[in-house]
C-alpha cells in the first residue's frame, strides 16, 4: 500500500512537471519571436503577380476599421516624487476642470484648486493660450495642499494673470488635463473646440516682455491708428481697397520699431498649431507679453495690412514681413466668406509646429471645413492611442473620398516627406514636416492636365497602396546637378541690377538653358510650334497660371525676355533686344517675372524629358524619374519606379501637357494607361 502511495505521488509529480515544462514551452515560442519577423511573415510578397482584390472607395471606411488604425501602447512616464498631487477623474458625460487661482501678489507661490465644471455651464472661465516650449514641467504649484508640477512658462503665465484681491477662473491645458491618461487627454482634446469657444475670454500669454517688445507695441498702436475701421479679408484679396498709402507715415522705414515688430512676431506662440483654433474660436482675446497688454484684434488688423502693403517689397525695408502674414493666417480661416476644404486648411497650417505630430491634424478638427464626410461629425476623432501613421493615412482617406480627391497628392511625396514616420505611404502627406511649398494642383488649380477623363481611384486592402488609374508619359533624362534655380527662397532683390553682378555664366536660371539648348542663336523651336527660349522662361513661370491673367503667354515671355537679357550670353543679347522690339504693346516687366519664378521655383527645379520636353519638379526627383498624368488630376506627378508599388515624389509642370494634351495623345493611342499602385 505504501509502495502504491509512493508511486501515485512520484507519477503525479512527473505528470505535474510535464505539464508545467509544456506551459514554458509554449510560452517561450510565442514572445521570444521578434516583432519584425512576425510582421514580416504577415506581409504579402513584394511582387505579387498581379495585384490583390482592389475595393471601391465608397469601402475605405471598412479598411480604415480592418487594416489602418492600430493602436501604441499606453506611454511610460516617469513619476515625479515631488509631483504628490492625485487627479480625481472627470466624469465621463463631458465635464471640465477649472483652476481656481487664489489671490496673492505677483511674486508670490502659486496656490491653487480645482473646479469640476459641466459642459452645459461653460463661460465661467477664462482659457490661457501659451506655448509650451518643450519645457518640462519644474515649477510648483500648491493644488488642494499637494504639490502639482507645471512648465516655467504656464507658471509665469498664471502669476501674470492671477488677481491680487479675488480668486479667478483660468482654464490650461498642461495643469487641467491629466497629461498622463491617455484616455483622458483624448477625451479633453475632443472637446478643446468647445472649451475655447465658451471661455468668457482667452487670455493670450506670449511671454515675458523685452525692450523689443515694447518698441513693436508702440509701432502696433501707430498702424492701427493709420488704419483705422475694420478690416474685410474677402474685400482685400481682391485688391480693391488700397493699405499701402498710410503705412510710412505711421513709422519711418528706417525705425527701429519695424525690427522690433519682427521680433515680437518671430516669438513662439505663433507658431503653435493649438493656437489655431484657440484663436478662432475665442470671442475676444486679450494679448499680454511681460506687462504689455493690448486687444488680439489690434494685433490681427494690423497683420492682415502687412500681409497686403507689401513692404518687403520696398527696397528700403529693413524686415521680412512675412511673419505679419503668417500672423494673420491664425485668423484668416475662420474669417472669409469663401468655404474651405479639410485639405486647404492643413496645408495652410504646415508651417505651425506641435510637439506631438498628432496634433498637426487634431489641432484643426474644430473647424467647420473639418466637419464633412461623416456621420460623427469630424473628419477624424482625436485619439492618442493611435500612431501618427494612423492619425496621417485615415486623414488621407477622408480627403481622397471628398471632392478634393486627388488634389491631396499635390501636398504628398517623398520630396515633402523627412523620412520621420516609419512605413508612411508616399502617397499621404507627412504633415509634421515645415516645408511649405506653393501647390499647383490644390483647389481651385489653373490647370487641367488630365481634362476629359474622370478619377479612377481605390485602395488596397493589404498594402494601403493607391490605385489610381492614369496613363505614363515619358521619362526624365536631364535635371541639373545644383537643382536650386533661384538664390534664396521668397526673397526679394532690392534693385534688378543686382542680376548684372553675378556672372552671367555662373547664373542658376541660365545653366540649364546652356545645357539643354541646342541652337544658341534661340531659333530651335518646341514641341508647341514657338521657341524654346519662350517655353523655357514660361517654364520657369509655370506659364504664369498663379499670378498673371489665364493665357498671359505673350506677356510672361516679354516679361522674361526683360529678365534674361542682363544674364544671357553677351554675344545672344542683340537677338534678345529683337524679340522684345517685335513683342510691341506689351512692356516687359521683369520684377514681375522675378517675383513670380521666386514663388514657384522654390523647392523646385528644371528637368527634361527624354523626348525633350521641359519642367519643374520637386528638388527631390532623380533622372529615371518618370511623368505620370493620372485621370482626375490637375497636374502631373513625378513617380519613382521600384521592386513593387511606385513611389510618388510630387507633383509637376510639364511645359506643353497642363491642358489635357497628354489625354488626347492617349486618345489618339500615343500614350498607354495603367493603373499605378503607388505605395
Amino acid at each position: 500500500m505504501t509502495g502504491d502511495i509512493a508511486q501515485l505521488k512520484w507519477s503525479t509529480a512527473f505528470t505535474v512537471a510535464v505539464v508545467a515544462l509544456s506551459i514554458w514551452i509554449c510560452y517561450v515560442a510565442l514572445f521570444s519571436r521578434s516583432p519584425k519577423k512576425r510582421e514580416s511573415s504577415s506581409q504579402p510578397p513584394t511582387t505579387p503577380l498581379r495585384p490583390p482584390p482592389v475595393p471601391p472607395l465608397r469601402h475605405i471606411d471598412k479598411i480604415l476599421s480592418c487594416d489602418i488604425l492600430e493602436r501604441d501602447p499606453e506611454p511610460i512616464v516617469e513619476r515625479d516624487p515631488d509631483w504628490n498631487f492625485v487627479y480625481e477623474p472627470l466624469p465621463e458625460n463631458g465635464a471640465i476642470r477649472v483652476l481656481e487661482v487664489l489671490p496673492a501678489k505677483r511674486n508670490d507661490p502659486l496656490t491653487v484648486s480645482f473646479r469640476t465644471i459641466a459642459t452645459d455651464k461653460l463661460s465661467q472661465y477664462e482659457a490661457i493660450s501659451y506655448c509650451w516650449e518643450n519645457q518640462m514641467p519644474t515649477e510648483r504649484i500648491i493644488c488642494e495642499g499637494k504639490t502639482l508640477k507645471v512648465t516655467r512658462n504656464l507658471s509665469e503665465a498664471l502669476k501674470h494673470f492671477r488677481y491680487e484681491d479675488k480668486p479667478r477662473f483660468l482654464w490650461a491645458d498642461a495643469a487641467c488635463i491629466d497629461q498622463r491618461n491617455t484616455r483622458e487627454r483624448t477625451n479633453q482634446v475632443n472637446q478643446m473646440g468647445q472649451i475655447y469657444k465658451n471661455a468668457s475670454q482667452v487670455l493670450i500669454w506670449l511671454g515675458q516682455e523685452d525692450e523689443a517688445s515694447h518698441g513693436a507695441f508702440r509701432l502696433l498702436h501707430k498702424i492701427w491708428q493709420a488704419y483705422p475701421g475694420p478690416l474685410d479679408w474677402d474685400v482685400m484679396n481682391t485688391g480693391q481697397q488700397d493699405y499701402n498709402f498710410h503705412l510710412e507715415k505711421a513709422a519711418g522705414l528706417e525705425s527701429t520699431e519695424w525690427r522690433c515688430l519682427e521680433q515680437l512676431f518671430s516669438r513662439h506662440w505663433f507658431t503653435r498649431s493649438w493656437v489655431f483654433q484657440e484663436i478662432g474660436l475665442a470671442c475676444r482675446a486679450l494679448v499680454a507679453c511681460g506687462e504689455l497688454e493690448i486687444d488680439f484684434e489690434l494685433l490681427f488688423h494690423v497683420s492682415m495690412i502687412l500681409s497686403f502693403q507689401e513692404i518687403g517689397r520696398l527696397q528700403k525695408a529693413p524686415i521680412d514681413m512675412s511673419k505679419g502674414f503668417l500672423a494673420a493666417l491664425l485668423r484668416m480661416p475662420w474669417q472669409t466668406k469663401h468655404d474651405q476644404n479639410f485639405l486647404s486648411l492643413l496645408q495652410s497650417t504646415r508651417h505651425l509646429q506641435a510637439s506631438d505630430p498628432r496634433d498637426k491634424v487634431f489641432a484643426i478638427l474644430s473647424h467647420p471645413a473639418a466637419k464633412f464626410l461623416s456621420s460623427e461629425g469630424t473628419a477624424i476623432l482625436p485619439d492618442y492611442s493611435k500612431r501618427t501613421v494612423d492619425i496621417y493615412k485615415a486623414a488621407a482617406v477622408k480627403i481622397l473620398r471628398s471632392p478634393s480627391g486627388l488634389a491631396l497628392l499635390s501636398v504628398a511625396g517623398t520630396d515633402m516627406d523627412d523620412g520621420r514616420f516609419e512605413n508612411l505611404p508616399s502617397w499621404v502627406p507627412n504633415w509634421y514636416t515645415q516645408r511649405h511649398l506653393s501647390t499647383l494642383g490644390g483647389e481651385g488649380s489653373e490647370f487641367s492636365a488630365s481634362v476629359g477623363a474622370d478619377p479612377e481611384i481605390s485602395l488596397s486592402i493589404r498594402q494601403t497602396s493607391l490605385l489610381a488609374r492614369g496613363v505614363l508619359f515619358q521619362q526624365c533624362s536631364y535635371i541639373p546637378a545644383n537643382p536650386q534655380l533661384i538664390e534664396e527662397s521668397f526673397m526679394l532683390l532690392e534693385s534688378l541690377s543686382q542680376i548684372e553682378e553675378v556672372s552671367p555664366k555662373d547664373h542658376l536660371v541660365r545653366r540649364p538653358w546652356d545645357k539643354i539648348s541646342t541652337r544658341k542663336d534661340y531659333s530651335a523651336t518646341y514641341h508647341d510650334g514657338h521657341s524654346s527660349l519662350r517655353a523655357y522662361g514660361l517654364t520657369l513661370a509655370v506659364g504664369g497660371r498663379t499670378v498673371y491673367d489665364h493665357k498671359a503667354d505673350d506677356q510672361v515671355y516679354v516679361d522674361f525676355l526683360q529678365y534674361w537679357h542682363p544674364i544671357c550670353d553677351p554675344k545672344r543679347r542683340a537677338a534678345v533686344e529683337r524679340r522684345i522690339k517685335n513683342l510691341t504693346g506689351k512692356p516687359g516687366n521683369p520684377r514681375r517675372f522675378y517675383e513670380t519664378m521666386t514663388r514657384v521655383c522654390a523647392g523646385r527645379t528644371f528637368f527634361l524629358t527624354q523626348k525633350g520636353y521641359y519642367g519643374l519638379g520637386p528638388w527631390g526627383m532623380r533622372e529615371g524619374d518618370m511623368v505620370c498624368v493620372l485621370f482626375g488630376a490637375a497636374v502631373p506627378f513625378i513617380i519613382r519606379p521600384q521592386d513593387g508599388p511606385w513611389k510618388l515624389v510630387g507633383e509637376a509642370y510639364v511645359h506643353g501637357i497642363m491642358d489635357g494634351e497628354a489625354i488626347k495623345m492617349w486618345q489618339r493611342n500615343e500614350l498607354k494607361d495603367k493603373t499605378f499602385q503607388i505605395g
